[in-house]
C-alpha cells in the first residue's frame, strides 16, 4: 500500500504546482497583460512572456489528463461511471484550454500587426482586437465552467472513496458550488474575484494534506 500513498503524494505535489502557477499566471503574469485596456500594445511588448506562459498553461492543463488516468484505476472501484466522467471532463477542459491558448496567440499576431499598421487602419485593428478580446473572455469563462465540473467530480470521488478526510472533500465541493455560482453570475454581470478564494484555499489545503499524508491506503484495501 506504500505505492498508493506515494501516488497521493505525487498528486499533492502536482496540485500544489498547479495552484502556485495558476495564481502567478492569472493574477500576476498573463492577466495584467491580456486584460489591460491597452492590451494590443502590451501584448506585443511582452511577446516572449506571452508565448512562454501559453506553453506553460498547455503543459499544466495536459497534466490534468495524466492525473485523471492515474486516479481512474482507483476511482472506478467506487463508481466507474463517475470516474470515467472525471477523465472526460479533464479531456474537455484540456480541449477548451487549447482553444483559449490559441486565441491568446492570435491576439499576439493581431497585436504585432496593430503596432505596424498605418494610422488609417488602426481603428479597424482595434475593432478586430475588441472582437478577439470578447471571444477570449467567453472562452476563458467556459474553460472555468468546465473546470468546475472537473473539480466537482474529483471531490465527489474523493468523498466516496475516503482517500482523503471527508471534511476536505466536503469543503472542496462547497467551494466549487461557490465558484460555479460566481462564474454563472459573471455570465450576466461582473462576478466577484473574492468568491474564487475558497476554491483556491481548499486546493491548497488538499495539496498540502496529500504531500504530508498521501492517500488513505486502508480504503483501497477495503
Amino acid at each position: 500500500m506504500y505505492s498508493i500513498k506515494k501516488i497521493g503524494r505525487i498528486i499533492g505535489i502536482v496540485f500544489l504546482i498547479q495552484f502556485v502557477m495558476g495564481v502567478l499566471i492569472n493574477l500576476y503574469i498573463l492577466g495584467p497583460i491580456v486584460f489591460d485596456p491597452d492590451y494590443l500594445t502590451k501584448i506585443i511588448a511582452n511577446s516572449n512572456l506571452i508565448i512562454a506562459t501559453t506553453l506553460l498553461r498547455f503543459l499544466l492543463s495536459s497534466i490534468n489528463i495524466g492525473v485523471a488516468i492515474m486516479l481512474l484505476s482507483i476511482f472506478q472501484k467506487k463508481n466507474r461511471n463517475i470516474a470515467i466522467g472525471y477523465l472526460s471532463f479533464s479531456i474537455i477542459g484540456f480541449t477548451v484550454g487549447v482553444l483559449d491558448n490559441t486565441i491568446i496567440l492570435s491576439l499576439l499576431s493581431l497585436s504585432e500587426s496593430f503596432t505596424t499598421a498605418s494610422s488609417s487602419d488602426i481603428s479597424n485593428f482595434q475593432r478586430l482586437g475588441d472582437l478577439f478580446y470578447e471571444i477570449r473572455f467567453w472562452t476563458h469563462m467556459i474553460d472555468m465552467l468546465v473546470g468546475s465540473l472537473f473539480l466537482s467530480t474529483l471531490y465527489y470521488l474523493f468523498y466516496v472513496s475516503k482517500l482523503i478526510p471527508r471534511i476536505l472533500s466536503t469543503l472542496g465541493f462547497l467551494a466549487v458550488v461557490i465558484m460555479t455560482a460566481n462564474i454563472i453570475w459573471a455570465f450576466f454581470g461582473e462576478g466577484l474575484m473574492i468568491l474564487y478564494l475558497p476554491i483556491g484555499l481548499t486546493q491548497l489545503c488538499i495539496a498540502i494534506w496529500l504531500i504530508i499524508k498521501g492517500f488513505n491506503s486502508n480504503q483501497i484495501t477495503s
